[in-house]
């Protein structure tokens, strides 16, 4: 029995940290390209941004994502966090360059354009805005 729970908790371990190797190189690779990116260019300097990739099928987008970024940005204000939607299916090749994985996914970046944040799932918004306030009290 007690075999058993190692191999269990080993096996978990070990996807933990496959898991955060392969969100460490996406990010790596986001930061290589970042600069050249031309939404990055776009970007006031200074201000947070989240970069929010979805698409018109996405139910989770709809319900739940594109409410809690409509709070994130009436809550913040314009002077406090800029929001970009791109529709991954509209724009694929912004989708491939950032690495996006599934819908939604939210991006958050400093007000140096440089992502801190990246989230390969549904985040409701208590969890972006905490986010959102750790970019900005660095």
């Amino acid at each position: 029995m007690l075999e058993r729970l190692l191999i269990v908790l080993a096996a978990a371990l070990l996807g933990f940290a496959i898991c955060r190797l392969v969100l460490a190189v996406q990010r790596r690779r986001i930061v290589a390209e970042v600069d050249q990116s031309e939404v990055t260019q776009s970007l006031p300097l200074g201000v947070p941004t989240v970069l929010y990739f979805w698409t018109e099928t996405c139910a989770p987008c709809e319900l739940v994502q594109s409410p809690a970024l409509d709070r994130i940005r009436n809550e913040f204000g314009a002077e406090g966090v800029q929001i970009v939607k791109i529709n991954a299916l509209a724009e694929p090749e912004m989708a491939q360059q950032w690495q996006v994985m599934t819908v939604p996914t939210t991006i958050i970046m400093d007000g140096k354009r440089q992502p801190r944040f990246i989230n390969n799932r549904l985040v409701q918004y208590h969890e972006l805005a905490q986010q959102l306030e750790s970019v900005r009290n660095n």
